[in-house]
């Protein structure tokens, strides 16, 4: 985790994984994601979703080059949401 708070933008270059633990870990890490896959329905704040390696490569760019870049840290899933998750598939 020491060592992914270094970067500022982490790409997912999956083309069929979308929902890797590293993602949220890099986005808990102040990181931007950017990936092919979308991994939910629904917008996830600093997780970029593009369709082709140029669109990859622009948005890179486009993140790095945006001093308005916010690289605040992002929490998905706290560990209170997993158990919660857990105990209502166990309450159904």
């Amino acid at each position: 985790m020491q060592l992914m708070q270094c970067i500022k933008i982490f790409l997912r270059t999956s083309r069929y994984e979308g929902f890797s633990t590293v993602c949220p870990e890099a986005l808990y890490a102040d990181a931007q994601v950017i990936s092919f896959c979308d991994p939910m329905e629904g917008n996830i704040p600093h997780w970029h979703i593009v369709h082709t390696a140029e669109e990859m490569t622009k948005k890179i760019l486009e993140i790095l080059q945006d001093s308005n870049t916010n690289y605040k840290s992002t929490l998905l899933f706290s560990m209170d949401d997993s158990a919660n998750a857990v105990m209502k598939l166990f309450e159904e």
